[in-house]
C-alpha cells in the first residue's frame, strides 16, 4: 500500500508541474466569439450591447437557410460576420443580400472576398506591407484616426471596388486611395458593409486604448445598429475539422490546444504505459496457504502406546482398555457400568442379545483388572485378546442401538 502511494504522489506532482509550466500564447486567429484568446472576438460580442445601450445581439449557430427565417422581414438590424475566409454558398449570400434588400444591413469583414457572389461585385484585396499603420475613418462627427500595429507585418486593403461603393475608411490619410471599409446601397435604404482587415475587430487589438474605441467607431457607422446578428456559424474550425459546430469545443481538443494541459496529458499516457509495462501484476496482499487438516488422533494413540510400552505399565494400559468397554457399554446400551456384578451381566445380556454365560469372561476380567496391583507382559496379551474377542461379541466398534 505505501509502495501505491507513492506512485500516486510521484504521478501527481508531474502532472502539477507540466501544468504549472509557462503557457504559450494561441495566436491562431479564430475570430470566435468565445475565444479569449488574442485573435478571438469575445470583448467584440460581449461588448456591443454596452456600446450600442438600446440593441441586442443574438448569435447565429445554425445554416442561414434556417436561421435567417425569422429575421428576413425585420428592419433595422445588422448582420455581422468576421472572419478571414467567407464560407457562405451562394444561396446563403443571396439570402443575405435578400436581408439587406428588406432595410437592414449586412457587414462582412474578410480578407477573401472569392465567394462567387460577392466577386460579381468586382471586388479585389491587396496587402500593403508594414508593421504599423494609420487608419482614417469617416464618421458624422469628422474624421477619426487610430495607428495599428501588425504582427504579419502587412495590412489588407481593397484595390479594386464598384463605382457606386463609398470609401468609409482608409489605409492611410483621409486622402489615401487605400479603401478598407467600403458601404454598398441596397433597396429600401439596405446597406452592404465590407471590410478588408477582420484583426481589427479582435480581443488584443480592442483591448488597446487608441485601437479599441476606433475598432468600434468602425462598427458605429453601420446604417442599422438597433439589432445585431453575429454569425458564429460559419467558422473556420466548421469547415476544416469535421467535428466542429461553431459552439464551445471538446474537452480533448481544449486540453491538446494547451501546451501545458496537453503535456500534462502526456506525461500521464506515458505513466499508464509504464505502470503496464512493469508493474503488470496485481497488488494484492499475499493470500494465505490453507493446508488440508490432518487426523492426528492415530498419532496420538501410537504416542500413548509407545508411553506405556516404555513405562512397561501394563495394569494401567489394561485399566484404560476396561475403562474404554465400559465406556462404550454405557452409551451403546444405556447401563450403569460403575458396579459390574451379576445383575450388570443380565442387564447386558438382555440388551445385547446374548446369553448370560457368554458374558461371564468379560465381567471377569473387569473385575480381575480393577483388583490386581500388577500386570506382566503376557498376561496383558492374553488379557487384550480375550478382550477383544468380547468387544467383537457386543458389537462396540459400530453404533449405538435403539431402546
Amino acid at each position: 500500500m505505501k509502495v501505491k502511494l507513492q506512485h500516486i504522489a510521484f504521478t501527481l506532482l508531474l502532472i502539477t508541474s507540466a501544468a504549472c509550466g509557462k503557457r504559450s500564447t494561441d495566436w491562431f486567429r479564430y475570430y470566435e466569439s468565445q475565444y479569449k484568446s488574442p485573435y478571438g472576438t469575445y470583448i467584440l460580442v460581449e461588448e456591443l450591447e454596452h456600446q450600442f445601450p438600446y440593441s441586442y445581439v443574438d448569435k447565429i449557430t445554425g445554416k442561414l437557410n434556417e436561421s435567417m427565417q425569422d429575421y428576413l422581414y425585420n428592419d433595422n438590424t445588422a448582420y455581422l460576420y468576421i472572419n478571414s475566409t467567407i464560407y457562405h454558398d451562394s444561396s446563403e449570400i443571396q439570402q443575405l443580400l435578400q436581408f439587406a434588400d428588406q432595410g437592414n444591413s449586412v457587414f462582412i469583414s474578410s480578407t477573401n472576398f472569392n465567394q462567387p457572389v460577392l466577386a460579381s461585385f468586382g471586388i479585389e484585396i491587396s496587402n500593403y506591407a508594414g508593421s504599423k499603420h494609420q487608419l482614417s475613418l469617416e464618421t458624422p462627427d469628422g474624421i477619426k484616426s487610430c495607428e495599428i500595429e501588425t504582427r504579419s507585418g502587412s495590412f489588407h486593403f481593397f484595390s479594386k471596388v464598384t463605382e457606386n461603393s463609398r470609401i468609409l475608411e482608409r489605409l492611410g490619410s483621409p486622402d489615401s486611395k487605400l479603401p478598407v471599409l467600403i458601404t454598398i446601397p441596397r433597396r429600401n435604404g439596405g446597406r452592404l458593409y465590407f471590410h478588408s482587415e477582420p484583426i481589427l475587430f479582435t480581443n488584443y487589438h480592442l483591448l488597446n486604448k487608441e485601437v479599441g474605441p476606433f475598432a468600434f467607431e468602425t462598427i458605429s457607422v453601420l446604417k442599422h445598429t438597433e439589432n445585431f446578428l453575429w454569425d458564429n456559424y460559419h467558422t473556420r474550425r466548421r469547415y476544416t475539422q469535421a467535428d466542429s459546430n461553431g459552439e464551445n469545443e471538446g474537452m480533448l481538443r481544449f486540453i491538446l490546444r494547451n501546451p501545458s494541459l496537453a503535456n500534462a496529458l502526456y506525461i500521464f499516457a506515458l505513466i499508464v504505459v509504464l505502470f503496464l509495462t512493469f508493474n503488470y501484476k496485481r497488488i494484492i496482499r499475499p493470500l494465505p496457504i490453507f493446508k488440508k487438516p490432518e487426523n492426528n488422533s492415530l498419532e496420538f494413540m501410537k504416542m500413548v502406546a509407545r508411553l506405556f510400552m516404555y513405562q512397561d505399565n501394563h495394569i494401567d494400559l489394561a485399566r484404560s482398555r476396561i475403562n474404554f468397554v465400559l465406556d462404550q457399554i454405557k452409551n451403546k446400551y444405556h447401563l450403569d457400568t460403575s458396579v459390574t456384578d451379576e445383575q450388570f451381566q443380565f442387564k447386558l445380556a438382555q440388551k445385547s442379545g446374548l446369553k448370560p454365560p457368554e458374558l461371564e469372561n468379560l465381567v471377569w476380567q473387569i473385575n480381575t483388572i480393577r483388583q490386581l496391583g500388577t500386570l506382566n507382559k503376557n498376561d496383558f496379551i492374553a488379557f487384550n485378546s480375550q478382550l477383544e474377542k468380547n468387544i467383537k461379541k457386543l458389537d462396540l466398534y459400530h453404533g449405538r442401538i435403539t431402546t
